[in-house]
């Protein structure tokens, strides 16, 4: 008993002694001004090189002030989590050029109170869709710099295309642009007379890559970079392929090999290994930029020792001279010309016949026309002296007619039509006076297609004034316009056409 009237003592005591004690708490709570977002859909679909535009609605709860409010877009990857994040913008409302790869992705729309450090944030899907599958290349030189300008098979041109996705000028001295198909990537190559030399850019996105220096098992300094060329044939529905599993590049006439990417097995994994460049092919000769690619066959020229030569092994560093025939109308291992241009032509998805032109020290110009089916020995069809007025002799852009023995050609604002059967050439176009045609390339991308395009700049010019031409190519050679993309671009050194 005395236990208990001790407890209920000291329980009395501690009570009145917390009853005495003032409560200086302040429960005047202040009221925040939060922030509710609206006016973002749930999803979104945009086109790569497209403006795409968001305007948010903000609520505030007590002021409408956005003094206090800080901003971020943010992108994750393709994968729907919160890896890899990637800011799109740090404005209220979003604006921007899409260059992000196409895919499905999650946008977190973020705004930040700095007065109470509360972040309220939106969520929303986009899916990046693309039009740069396929079209048609073209590299410019436009204000001193190298310039990309490629055109959709849905006529839409994006003009600065290298330099709006990746924030950079390709570099200067612009020289050729190839496409590539070099699986799992499509590539593009650009190469630049300049430090870097060039890029190779994704097909898909046109984002760089890889530098071309990168692209080289040794640390190899390129200078003069010349042309890249890959192996060119039809599909079984005419589709035109660049195929690169066997890739060329020729700089100061020496010629570089990157064969296909292979699969190896890697702790049990069979892996993807990116291939690169070897160094040069031994030897002394100079390769021609212009060669004869076509799948199976490969043929360059030696304009040093004026003869034909082909790749035996691709496992071995050779090049070998195609097999002699002095009682032929030419002899391939011993031509005695210096190579000025030519392509395979007729259907090259049966034949590999090729139309050339070739002139000799005094300036006398040759048609020369081969079968290249064995490109370990030629065969020698046809050798015609090109009379000396003809424009063909000034010529410095050619294109081949894949269906028939036509050469396309240009001098200044005109375009000819060289005929290899009649050996006769003639005027098919005049762009006017005061424009120089700087390109042609017969459109390759289906073979029933019938479509060249011609690239033309204003004569000494060096501003946006170089225009792109889609023409009709009729069936005796001549050419109309069918879609004209004027001042697009500056003056054309290179083209390709991109599947």
């Amino acid at each position: 008993m005395k236990i208990i009237k001790i407890l209920i003592i000291c329980t009395s005591i501690s009570a009145l002694f917390f009853s005495c004690v003032k409560d200086d708490g302040n429960y005047n709570y202040s009221a925040i001004n939060d922030v509710e977002i609206s006016g973002i859909e749930a999803n979104y679909i945009a086109t790569m090189l497209d403006s795409f535009k968001i305007t948010p609605v903000l609520s505030r709860a007590i002021t409408a002030t956005e003094a206090d409010l800080e901003y971020s877009w943010t992108i994750f990857n393709s994968m729907n989590t919160y890896n890899y994040p990637d800011t799109l913008a740090k404005t209220r409302n979003l604006k921007i050029l899409v260059n992000t790869i196409p895919g499905s992705y999650k946008v977190s729309y973020n705004v930040f109170d700095k007065n109470t450090g509360v972040r309220y944030r939106y969520e929303f899907n986009v899916v990046v869709t693309s039009e740069l599958q396929r079209g048609f290349l073209a590299l410019s030189e436009l204000n001193g710099k190298a310039n990309v300008t490629f055109i959709g098979v849905s006529g839409k041109v994006y003009q600065d295309i290298y330099d709006n996705i990746n924030g950079e000028a390709v570099g200067t001295n612009p020289v050729s642009i190839c496409y590539t198909y070099q699986a799992p990537i499509d590539y593009v190559a650009i190469l630049c007379n300049d430090a870097r030399g060039g890029v190779y850019i994704s097909s898909t996105s046109f984002k760089k890559l890889y530098d071309l220096k990168d692209f080289f098992y040794d640390n190899l300094t390129i200078t003069n970079p010349q042309a890249f060329v890959v192996q060119e044939y039809y599909g079984s529905v005419s589709d035109y392929q660049a195929n690169g599993s066997k890739l060329f590049l020729t700089a100061n006439n020496k010629l570089y090999y990157r064969d296909a990417n292979y699969n190896t097995t890697i702790d049990g994994v069979s892996t993807r290994i990116e291939t690169k460049f070897y160094s040069a092919f031994p030897g002394d000769y100079e390769i021609s930029p212009v060669s004869f690619q076509a799948l199976g066959r490969e043929l360059f020229y030696d304009n040093k020792y004026k003869k034909f030569m082909y790749i035996a092994d691709y496992a071995k560093p050779n090049l070998m001279v195609t097999a002699a025939k002095p009682t032929g109308i030419f002899d391939p291992a011993d031509v005695g010309l210096t190579f000025v241009w030519g392509k395979f032509t007729i259907s090259a998805r049966n034949t590999y016949q090729c139309n050339s032109i070739f002139k000799d020290g005094s300036g006398n110009y040759f048609y020369l026309k081969f079968d290249m089916t064995n490109k370990a020995a030629i065969t020698p069809l046809k050798k015609v002296a090109i009379p000396a007025g003809f424009k063909i002799r000034e010529a410095k852009t050619f294109a081949g007619n894949a269906l028939q023995d036509y050469i396309y050609f240009a001098v200044g604002s005109k375009v000819y039509v060289f005929d290899c059967i009649l050996n006769q050439e003639r005027e098919i176009y005049d762009f006017g006076t005061g424009k120089s045609v700087d390109n042609i390339r017969w459109h390759e991308a289906v073979l029933s297609s019938r479509i060249m395009h011609v690239c033309t700049s204003t004569s000494g010019s060096t501003g946006r004034t170089g225009s792109i031409y889609e023409m009709n190519v009729a069936t005796d050679g001549t050419l109309s316009i069918k879609n004209a993309y004027t001042n697009v671009c500056g003056k054309v050194v290179s083209t390709h056409w991109k599947n």
